[in-house]
């Protein structure tokens, strides 16, 4: 289960994500859609423990990505596709 509350990410002056909250149960299946900077990769970094946020707060199956960011290496694979995904979505972008 994923679940995200009030979560925000600033960037000196820029507002990269602005308070977005969502839920995933388990076993459902999500497309997370929108356009170019809208804070996709930002917004999946937060929940991968990557990057912390500004505030608001997140858990990714029962575990804080703040209060316990080593928690996210109980999905190694999780986190080497979100890589691999953001460095697409930045050369996409860039190339355009």
């Amino acid at each position: 289960m994923i679940r995200v509350q009030e979560i925000t990410k600033k960037y000196a002056r820029n507002l990269a994500v602005d308070h977005i909250s969502f839920e995933v149960q388990k076993g459902e299946i999500v497309g997370f859609l929108g356009p170019n900077g809208a804070g996709k990769t930002t917004t999946m970094r937060m929940l991968t423990c990557f990057l912390p946020p500004t505030s608001g707060t997140a858990t990714v199956a029962g575990f804080d990505v703040l209060e316990q960011p080593s928690a996210s290496d109980i999905c190694p694979k999780c986190r080497r596709f979100i890589r691999r995904w953001a460095l697409r979505s930045t050369s996409h972008s860039s190339a355009n």
